[in-house]
């Protein structure tokens, strides 16, 4: 089965989330992933490293980061740890922060 990927997918997390799991939610949708774990970081995780040639595309722009960092710095430095940790296993992709 083949999946057609984007070059590169723009996230945005300019929308007030009101929790940490509505961010989760967010990113699940943006990503498009099927909604086959809880709302935590450990299944966004699962998701994010389930097949990543097929489900993730080669260059990702995280747009609202900073603004994130400023309102809820827990929450960004979980993201980030999430998508340094996908990095470091996929050497191919990249993250920008915007």
């Amino acid at each position: 089965m083949s999946y057609d990927t984007p070059d590169s997918l723009t996230i945005e997390l300019s929308a007030p989330c009101v929790s940490e799991s509505e961010l989760i939610d967010s990113l699940i949708d943006q990503f498009g992933f099927p909604r086959l774990y809880e709302s935590s970081w450990f299944g966004f995780r699962e998701h994010l490293f389930y097949d990543p040639g097929i489900k993730t595309p080669k260059k990702l722009v995280v747009n609202g980061f900073s603004e994130l960092m400023r309102n809820q710095a827990q929450v960004a430095s979980m993201l980030r740890s999430c998508f340094d940790e996908y990095i470091e296993d996929n050497p191919d992709r990249t993250v920008a922060y915007e």
